[in-house]
């Protein structure tokens, strides 16, 4: 696309050029970065929200949990699914037990239930599953 003009393709097109914004220490900050026991979000479509932007209709979040933790996500939109990556710790996710460098996705729920364990650290992707 580049300078050729025209309509640009909608939002998360397979012929849309990339876009992100980069956050550095000296950038953008994150407001929430180093939050403990909750999910804060460090990546979302929306330039107005926490952490950075890309150019899709893609969330992410980050989870430090210094304490068990009852927590629940709300996805970004309907139809969206989340990957679920377990940096350090556990966690229970709708009856599985995930622990350290495992993952999960979920979809078909607008919400995720976690029960997390002490010294855990999670990683949320929030993308659609359509297009």
């Amino acid at each position: 696309l580049g300078c050729q003009g025209g309509k640009q393709p909608a939002l998360n097109s397979t012929s849309r050029l990339g876009r992100h914004e980069y956050v550095s220490s000296w950038g953008k900050q994150v407001s929430g970065w180093g939050k403990e026991n909750t999910f804060y979000q460090i990546l979302s479509p929306n330039k107005e929200d926490e952490g950075s932007w890309i150019y899709q209709d893609a969330w992410m979040c980050l989870g430090d949990f210094t304490q068990e933790t009852k927590t629940s996500y709300l996805l970004g939109k309907p139809n969206n699914g989340v990957y679920i990556f377990v940096i350090e710790g556990s966690a229970q996710i709708g009856g599985q037990t995930l622990s350290k460098k495992d993952a999960l996705g979920v979809w078909d729920t607008p919400t995720i239930d976690f029960n997390v364990d002490k010294d855990s650290r999670i990683l949320l992707i929030d993308v659609p599953l359509k297009f």
